[in-house]
């Protein structure tokens, strides 16, 4: 069965609507098949589809062949000389790769004529070749580095003369009036990572086809077919191919060669920590440091006093998610409220109970300092993030890392960036498949093209237990979560404390976290395996909580909050009487201006 990106390209050839491609994305230098990479799979298809010439071209090796016989017909056809020196570019050497096996040539069958390196030489060469379809041959060319001869960086003012003939030459063929709408067309393929790398010109004249890194059910078929072609290799315990599977997403079939290569030579049981090391070094490699993914554990029944917000991740997302009825899924969640709520864990917990990749997103880290950069960063990231869907992509502390530049110091680069993602958060395409869950405490900062419906359809905030049950609930789950034996903690002793003067109103899950630790260092020195409500009532009076700016950080969440309906009772009335006030506020500002104009 041919891949889905070669039965698109070759519709568009058929049906004369191109005959062009620039195929780009993680997947243009991937195993296109077994481990059989894209470019001999293309020579093989493209032979075997009964092309005469499969010609490639690249710096380094100059004019080469699908096949060693392809060159022989290349110098005859136009009339080249022969010669007896020198090997440049006289195609592969070495065995050929089992796309091309079935068609190896019969000795003697190749030819010695050397062919120029030079693209000032060879383009007019391959220019030559490209008109042999007028006389009935069927022709093809590639370029494996695309990138590499027709660069995006530069303009006509300062890009060298060589590197503008040789764009000029591929705009030519592209454009070609001949050749286009015509079933007699060379077909011409510019092979590049990422579009931004390609020349704009050259990007708008071809037909483009992104090759994404392979999908979960791909990965897995690579996996299971790789694993029983090295029946040496062995599974750890509690890794299983589907595992494995699960662990690489986001990651190219030759990466997870690799792991299990890696695994056969150190003769060691392959183990989730050998697959997540190989992945954080190649995503830091691959995003620089721009995306950073990690394995989700959990579930939101690990998440205490926001029963109001679970119920609602676990009916508009988790269960759409897993069902796939996608269609009412948030583009994107904004979670607002003070520091140490919980956010980024709820994001986490969120991510390993729908099942899906855990995305975080470093904004800071896709500025760059050459003309370009900046926006290539970003289309790499974007390129992975499709690549790892379905994913919660996460972004902390929103208000810092998305902000548009303004006034005169602001550049054209910023804005092209900062447009370029709000394109993509809005791309309705992606919904149910990448979800943006964004954490601030400072909503208000947030530029108002962000927050608008299509982009964070929901904003919710996340605010510290607005009960002393739910904040006895927080404590048994911090003790939980930190391994911590608690004696019976009941909402009486709770009170007991809070009448003492030890109160806990307004405390965070940081800060109850931070309570319980210290009332288990206290009954550690007690000699208890287990906190008593002493210990805890000693830990509240020594330890002191920072509540500067919380109340008014509360009240900024709440001023955005866009459903009244996910807040608990106490915190809607408060934004209730917020909203309220804000209304009357205007008339009241405003009387004495109709009054002074009376007089």
């Amino acid at each position: 069965m041919q891949p889905l990106f070669w039965t698109k390209i070759a519709k568009a050839f058929k049906e004369t609507v191109a005959h062009t491609f620039a195929l780009h994305g993680p997947g243009a230098h991937d195993y296109a098949d077994g481990e059989v990479d894209l470019l001999p799979w293309l020579d093989g298809v493209l032979v075997g589809a009964g092309f005469d010439l499969v010609i490639h071209y690249d710096l380094a090796q100059g004019i080469t062949f699908a096949l060693p016989t392809q060159k022989k017909l290349f110098a005859e056809l136009l009339g080249l000389a022969q010669a007896t020196g020198g090997r440049a570019g006289s195609g592969p050497t070495s065995p050929l790769p089992p796309a091309l096996a079935k068609f190896a040539p019969q000795p003697n069958s190749s030819d010695d004529t050397p062919l120029p390196r030079d693209p000032q030489q060879a383009f007019p060469l391959l220019a030559q070749a490209l008109d042999l379809v007028a006389k009935g041959r069927k022709v093809a060319l590639i370029f494996p580095y695309a990138g590499d001869l027709f660069p995006a960086a530069g303009m006509a003012g300062v890009t060298p003369l060589p590197d503008r003939v040789m764009l000029e030459f591929a705009l030519t063929w592209a454009r070609n009036p001949v050749w286009r709408g015509s079933d007699t067309a060379p077909l011409i393929f510019f092979l590049v990572p990422s579009l931004t790398a390609l020349a704009p010109a050259l990007t708008e004249a071809t037909y483009q086809v992104e090759l994404q890194a392979p999908d979960y059910d791909e990965r897995l078929r690579f996996i299971t077919e790789r694993l029983e072609a090295n029946p040496d290799v062995r599974l750890a315990e509690g890794m299983t191919p589907a595992r494995f599977a699960a662990l690489t997403a986001g990651l190219l079939k030759v990466h997870m060669m690799d792991v299990i290569v890696q695994a056969r030579l150190n003769a060691i049981p392959l183990d989730a920590e050998q697959v997540n090391m190989r992945k954080r070094e190649i995503m830091a490699a691959t995003y620089a440091g721009v995306l950073e993914t990690e394995e989700a554990t959990g579930s939101l029944d690990d998440v205490a006093g926001l029963d109001y917000l679970v119920e609602f991740l676990m009916s508009e997302v988790v269960e759409p998610m897993k069902s796939g009825d996608t269609s009412g899924v948030p583009m994107g969640i904004l979670l607002a409220g003070p520091p140490g709520t919980g956010k980024s864990y709820l994001a986490q917990k969120l991510a390993a109970t729908a099942g899906v990749n855990f995305v975080n997103f470093r904004m800071a880290n896709i500025l760059g300092g050459i003309v370009g950069q900046s926006e290539a960063n970003l289309e790499r990231a974007l390129q992975g993030i499709r690549s790892l869907t379905p994913c919660i992509v996460f972004v902390d502390e929103i208000d810092q890392a998305f902000r548009r530049s303004e006034g005169l110091d602001g550049s054209s680069v910023n804005h092209n960036i900062f447009g370029r993602l709000l394109n993509f958060m809005a791309d309705t395409t992606h919904r149910g498949k990448v979800v943006w869950l964004a954490a601030t405490n400072r909503p208000d900062l947030l530029d108002a093209a962000m927050l608008r419906s299509g982009r964070f359809d929901a904003i919710v905030a996340v605010l510290p237990p607005d009960s002393p049950e739910d904040r006895v609930v927080m404590f048994k789950a911090m003790a939980r979560k930190n391994g911590i034996g608690l004696d019976q903690l009941s909402f009486g002793g709770l009170a007991a404390m809070e009448n003492a003067g030890s109160t806990t109103e307004g405390y965070t899950g940081a800060d109850i976290e931070r309570v319980v630790i210290k009332a288990w260092t206290v009954a550690k020195k007690a000699g208890r395996d287990l906190v008593t409500v002493e210990d805890l009532a000693h830990a509240l009076r020594a330890i002191r909580i920072n509540t500067k700016d919380r109340d008014s950080l509360i009240r900024t969440a709440l001023a955005v909050v866009n459903d009244l309906d996910l807040l608990p009772p106490r915190y809607r009335a408060l934004a209730e009487q917020q909203a309220e006030a804000e209304t009357a506020a205007p008339a009241e500002q405003s009387q004495p201006t109709r009054q002074a104009r009376s007089l």
